[in-house]
Formats: structure tokens, C-alpha cells, sequence
């Protein structure tokens, strides 16, 4: 798959999860989208920029993208 600067992704920061299967509060599974605003091949990692509770955030994610990444492209309407 092949991301590119100015894809939307949905996912949960990382931040808001632990990772395994304890129980978070309601607010902490919540999802955001983000954009793609950096795509570094030669490091195999891309940045997204969201925004949280009116505070820009950001997220680096590996590429390629495998079955078990937890973002997903959002689809243009």
C-alpha cells in the first residue's frame, strides 16, 4: 500500500491505548482521523498530524502497512 502525503488515516494515538487487552476508560478508545504529513522511504516510517482536544497533535507509523497495523486509509466521499 502506498501512502502519500495528504491521506487521511483513522486510528487510536497511541497515547490513548496500552497496547493490550486492559480495559480503557471511554474516552481513551475514542478514534481520530489524521493526515499524512511526511513520508520518509529511507527510514520506512510516515507522520500523521491530528488534532486532539484542540491541541495539534502528531503519530509516526512503519511502512508498508501490514494486516496487523492499527490505522486505516478513510475513504473520500
Amino acid at each position: 500500500m502506498d501512502i502519500a502525503i495528504g491521506q487521511r488515516l483513522r486510528f487510536v494515538p497511541a497515547g490513548w491505548s496500552d497496547g493490550g487487552p486492559n480495559v480503557l476508560p471511554a474516552f481513551m478508545k475514542a478514534d481520530v482521523v489524521g493526515t499524512v504529513v511526511d513520508v520518509r522511504e529511507e527510514r520506512q516510517m510516515f507522520r500523521v498530524e491530528y488534532e486532539a482536544k484542540g491541541t495539534r497533535c502528531f503519530e509516526c507509523f512503519k511502512l508498508p502497512k501490514i494486516a496487523s497495523d492499527k490505522w486505516q486509509l478513510v475513504k473520500k466521499k
